[in-house]
This record gives C-alpha cells, sequence and structure tokens, in this order.
C-alpha cells in the first residue's frame, strides 16, 4: 500500500494509508531517534530498518499518519545557552555593582 499524503516537509509528514494485513511499514528517511511516528493521533514505536531506515508496525485498516522531526539535542542546547546568559547576565551585573563602589 501506498500512502496519500496531506502535507510533506523535511520535519512534518502527515497522511493516511490503508492496510489488508497487519505489516511492518518502513520508509525511505534516515532514521533518527528524533523522529517521532503517530497512527491516528497515538504514539508508535518507531524502529530502525536495514539499519538505516525508519520502520513501524501498523495493524490493518485505515491509518491517519503524522511524523514530525524534533530534534532532542536542541532542548540540552537551549537549556545550556539559557544558563550561560544568566550566568553572564549576572556577572555583568555584579561587576557594574562593584565598579560603583570604588
Amino acid at each position: 500500500s501506498q500512502m496519500d499524503y496531506d502535507l510533506l516537509s523535511d520535519s512534518h509528514i502527515r497522511g493516511s494509508i490503508s492496510l489488508d494485513n497487519d505489516q511492518a511499514v518502513f520508509t525511505s528517511i534516515p532514521y533518527d531517534r528524533s523522529w517521532r511516528v503517530y497512527d491516528n493521533g497515538e504514539l508508535v514505536e518507531s524502529v530502525k530498518v536495514c539499519n538505516a531506515f525508519l520502520g513501524f508496525k501498523l495493524e490493518a485498516g485505515d491509518h491517519d499518519l503524522e511524523m514530525v522531526y524534533f530534534p532532542r539535542e536542541l532542548i540540552f542546547g537551549i537549556v545550556i545557552m539559557s544558563i550561560s546568559l544568566g550566568v553572564l547576565v549576572i556577572s555583568f551585573v555584579f561587576r557594574k555593582k562593584t565598579s560603583t563602589i570604588e
């Protein structure tokens, strides 16, 4: 079966597919743990297929699929940047206060 796409971008794919049997579905999307696959709104476990591609299992029936890519490392980077910015602001304020006292 082939998926009918409603939305297709680098980080977001949405479409529908009908399956006659339970099947393992694999895509030509390179596997990355940051991809999230949703079947009818429910998170589906994704797996690495052929040591390279994104895949997942679906039961027979109609499926509205959504695949979303959001890099997990981005959240970590934002936290580190925020902490660094906070330290920079605090040190600037502290340095300004100590220089006015002298």
